[in-house]
């Protein structure tokens, strides 16, 4: 992805619930700290990135859906093609105390020769004014292969969480979860799908939240 490269974006008005989100984006090739910089020869360049939402209200039912695509130019010449794309998209419903979320993502580098996806849900539940406690899973597959086409192997990985927020006082929340991790990373001999690392864990956060 191009992460938190700096970019230009515009936001059209809302209409009848619909809204355009445009975004360019010069340079994320990572290759350098400073500011973009045109004499870089490698990397990611000229990200162009188009979204829509649509956000609506039913009784006590309101709802969001969004999607988008994402093309940039590669110059890093690791891959055969030198333009890659990615499509998301993502909905959201809220009914009374519950809210549930959805995400796809897919990623296409250099024209198929690279394919990564993730697909992750989510549910939250308001218990009172006071205390919120969700929980979410999400899984991502990275489909790699040589430059001729031959298969490799998918690296796998997924993560399931669940959290809990309470209010302790004004703009100030108490906030904890709870995570389990997998990923599976697999062999580089074409058409064999065998293990070299498969690592798991389970971890447990908290912490204070101060919102102004």
């Amino acid at each position: 992805g191009l992460g938190d490269s700096q970019n230009i974006t515009y936001f059209t008005p809302r209409f009848m619930g619909a809204q355009l989100i445009v975004s360019y984006t010069p340079d994320a090739s990572e290759q350098h700290e400073d500011d973009f910089d045109k004499n870089i020869s490698g990397g990611l360049h000229n990200g162009i990135s188009v979204a829509l939402k649509y956000s609506g209200k039913f009784k006590n039912v309101s709802f969001s859906v969004a999607g988008g695509r994402t093309t940039v130019e590669r110059t890093d010449g690791t891959i055969n093609s030198d333009e890659s794309e990615g499509y998301g998209a993502s909905g959201k419903v809220s009914v009374g105390a519950f809210t549930v979320s959805a995400a796809w993502a897919k990623e296409n580098i250099g024209h198929g020769s690279d394919t990564d996806n993730f697909w992750g849900v989510s549910g939250l539940y308001k218990i009172d004014k006071s205390t919120t406690v969700s929980i979410a899973y999400g899984r991502g597959v990275e489909d790699h292969r040589y430059i001729n086409g031959n298969k490799l192997g998918d690296n796998k990985s997924y993560v399931i969480t669940g959290g809990i927020e309470r209010k302790v006082g004004h703009g100030v929340s108490f906030a904890a979860s709870i995570f389990k991790a997998d990923t599976n990373q697999y062999g580089n001999t074409p058409g064999t799908n065998q293990t070299i690392n498969d690592r798991d864990g389970v971890g447990v956060v908290g912490g204070m939240v101060m919102k102004f």
